[in-house]
């Protein structure tokens, strides 16, 4: 590849992985992330930057999608454990699975109504309005970040 990513992987590994090709290790890699390893833990594992493997990844198409097929082994696995997790008392993981088997019943809905009580759009919204939107836009993003630790988590 022009940016040099190959020859950041083709340096030689110490330890365990000392001796083994770059696809190699690379194939060891994606069993190791198929198996539920942390994409740093599988890159610490074969002895590649994990930087490099993202970047990789971005790069390289067919790359890319030896990782989304290791990633989607996993999935069922996570899955239990996320099912197990909720019903033994994450209310917070429970509702994203909810939301995940269904998203018009129990997604996340809030609207700020702008107009005045005679249907004509406000030109300055209230201050308890702008405190409203302001609410409103908070809880979308502590949504949006524990939707994000909820994937990582996955």
């Amino acid at each position: 590849m022009a940016d040099g990513i190959e020859d950041l992987i083709d340096t030689e590994p110490p330890g365990v992985v000392a001796g083994l090709t770059r696809e190699e290790r690379e194939d060891e890699f994606f069993r190791l992330l198929g198996q539920g390893c942390t994409v740093r833990e599988a890159a610490a594992s074969v002895a590649i930057p994990f930087q490099v493997l993202y970047r990789k990844r971005t790069a390289n198409p067919a790359f890319g999608k030896r990782w989304e097929d290791a990633q989607r082994i996993v999935l069922p696995q996570l899955e239990r454990e996320a099912h197990r997790r909720a019903l033994k008392g994450s209310d917070k993981l429970l509702m994203f699975l909810l939301q995940s088997y269904d998203p018009a019943r129990f997604r996340h809905q809030q609207s700020i109504d702008l107009t005045n009580s005679d249907g004509t759009l406000r030109a300055q919204p209230e201050d308890s309005d702008a405190a409203a939107r302001t609410e409103t836009l908070l809880a979308m993003a502590r949504m949006r970040k524990a939707s994000r630790e909820l994937q990582d988590l996955l």
